[in-house]
């Protein structure tokens, strides 16, 4: 009796013996170092690494404590907050020739326009750093995403974080084919702190007295108040700020370091003040998210679908549920006030993820997706309001009868011959100045209407069938924007084919759609150029690469093949066999087509 009592009081004092002895036998001596796992560079991967003698470890409760702080603040915000696009033209400056050109499509024969100039940036991780990879791990271990496999990051990261060489082969190829348009090349790094020093981890070749370069980190760009959930290993938050970074040019072309341009490229290839930014949507993959994603999900959700998804619930929620296009895996090119516009328009997710140090570790917005679809929606919305604002003749926000058969009568306008100013691209651009757009095929400009129009089958369309059967008949007033929320909102195909049919009737030009009253005209003009537009046709030119063979199939493609506008090697090297061949065949290509050497480096 006395010896059970014995060992029930001192069972924890033999527990704790036998494990410090299975630790002597079988774990390792040094064990005050965390173990992890390479997030490796090249063509080698070691199964352990430690971390460098001299490295102190992060205090990374203390720091969770301020970022769960930041993720309660943000889950405060507004879900949704905007301007009205009336109010943000207001204060917008309207030049002489904007009139002429929305409404008529004309140019005055001595408007001269001095071309911009853009930024192409890269964000680039030093994933191969033991510095970082020791802090990585050290977040990694704590992350939702963990779940009981402190080494998920390692396995999740190897393949991400693999360098071939691409970064410097896009520079040089932005370099030889986009020289001209650029105001700067911008390079995105990690900061992280070495011996109590702050350092950026730039590529060994980078010359980084270059005056084409300029070198920033994360830490550099945030804005105040939404830095406590640093440091990230995550694109979807780093890329969330980027309008943030100052710079002389309105915008910049966001490119992945495994993108490369493949002929030559003048700034109208990105954007122009007659046709705005050129956007590239896909047309077979469409998302629309009604309800928003629960965590759950988006773990399951492949690749960068879930922040897609996310986005586009987002944009569903303030413009209307309709399938929309994924932005295709090519550069970008983003002007960088209409990006702050679109972020600060969902101020919840737009927070939330500015607090995700990984992906999938909850909602997270894709920029791309958000901000491509935002100026196209706004746009849409510009066109729409700028139609009622005319309908309502007398602006009392009541459709009166004579008005509703107006409107009865403009879906029912027959087509006359149209000219496109998507047609006459170039002759226009050559008309006031600035260089031709060459290296993509244009399908649609905002300058013609809205996109949802593009290719729009309205055969057979009555309005009549949108609207109550007495709509025209009753003779009390109707709200305009019960009115609008019906066939602008809910059933968005009776809006945009009224919208076609309106365009359609006219030669060129937008005049048709734009309100009599002299104020409001020129209102809607500001904030149908603020959002103007184009969008390009889809070209191949992405390629995944797994093996020797695929790089071969490619090598030998453009042996005779003049290269797409834009060309994306996206490695993703699982064989083991051919690995170093798969590596050296990539080189060679790469070397081939963009071999000489830029300012930017050594």
């Amino acid at each position: 009796m006395l010896r059970r009592d014995s060992l029930s009081k001192y069972w924890f004092i033999v527990l704790i013996i036998f494990l410090v002895v299975v630790r002597i036998l079988v774990l390792p001596s040094d064990f005050s170092k965390p173990i992890i796992n390479i997030l490796a560079i090249g063509d080698t991967f070691p199964d352990i690494f430690q971390p460098p003698d001299d490295y102190i470890p992060i205090d990374v409760a203390r720091q969770d404590v301020f970022c769960r702080y930041q993720k309660k603040q943000a889950e405060k915000k507004a879900e949704i907050k905007w301007k009205t696009v009336e109010k943000i033209a207001k204060n917008m400056t309207e030049p002489d020739w904007w009139m002429n050109w929305i409404a008529h499509h004309q140019l005055d024969d001595d408007l001269k326009i001095h071309p911009s100039k853009v930024d192409i940036m890269y964000s680039w991780v030093n994933g191969s750093n033991p510095y970082f990879q020791a802090q990585a791990q050290q977040f990694a271990e704590v992350s939702v995403m963990a779940e009981g496999n402190p080494t998920w990051f390692t396995g999740h990261s190897r393949r991400r974080y693999q360098d071939h060489g691409e970064l410097k082969h896009s520079l040089r190829s932005c370099w030889k084919y986009g020289r001209k348009m650029v105001n700067k090349f911008i390079l995105v790094v990690n900061e992280i702190e070495i011996n109590g020093d702050d350092v950026k981890l730039v590529p060994e070749w980078i010359n980084r007295k270059s005056e084409w370069l300029k070198i920033t980190s994360v830490q550099e760009y945030f804005a105040p108040g939404t830095k406590a959930c640093f440091p990230f290993y995550n694109s979807v938050s780093i890329e969330a700020q980027l309008y943030n970074i100052p710079s002389k040019a309105d915008g910049f072309f966001y490119i992945s370091d495994d993108m490369m341009l493949g002929v030559p490229h003048t700034v109208s290839d990105m954007t122009s003040q007659l046709y705005g930014p050129s956007l590239s949507l896909e047309t077979e993959r469409l998302a629309d998210q009604v309800t928003p994603l629960k965590h759950t999900d988006i773990k399951k959700i492949q690749g960068a679908q879930g922040f897609v998804r996310t986005a586009s619930h987002l944009i569903n929620r303030r413009f209307g549920s309709r399938p929309r296009g994924y932005i295709s895996h090519v550069g970008r090119f983003i002007p960088r006030a209409l990006m702050r516009e679109a972020f600060d328009t969902f101020p919840q997710d737009r927070d939330l993820t500015y607090t995700m140090r990984f992906r999938k570790e909850g909602r997270q917005i894709d920029a791309w997706f958000l901000t491509h679809h935002y100026i196209i929606e706004r746009h849409r919305e510009a066109i729409m309001k700028s139609y009622f604002h005319k309908l309502d003749a007398n602006g009392d926000g009541r459709l009166s009868r004579a008005e509703r058969e107006t409107m009865i009568a403009d879906s029912k306008l027959p087509p006359a011959r149209r000219e496109y100013a998507r047609d006459l691209l170039n002759e226009n651009l050559q008309k006031v100045g600035l260089p031709e757009a060459n290296a993509y095929k244009i399908q649609w400009t905002s300058v013609d209407g809205p996109y949802s129009i593009f290719g729009l089958d309205c055969a057979g369309f009555k309005m009549t069938d949108c609207l109550s059967a007495d709509f025209a008949t009753t003779l009390e007033d109707v709200a305009v924007d019960s009115v609008y929320k019906k066939i602008v909102i809910e059933k968005y195909k009776c809006g945009d084919c009224l919208i076609q049919r309106l365009l359609r009737s006219t030669e060129r030009g937008l005049d048709v759609i734009l309100p009599r009253d002299k104020t409001l005209r020129h209102l809607m003009v500001r904030a149908l150029m603020r959002y103007n537009y184009n969008i390009r046709e889809p070209f191949e030119g992405y390629f995944q690469i797994y093996t020797a063979v695929d790089i071969e199939k490619i090598s030998q493609k453009y042996e005779t093949e003049t290269l797409p506008p834009q060309i994306c090697l996206n490695d993703d090297i699982k064989a083991k066999t051919d690995r170093e061949l798969t590596i050296g065949l990539m080189s060679d290509f790469m070397n081939k087509h963009f071999g000489d050497v830029t300012p930017m480096e050594k």
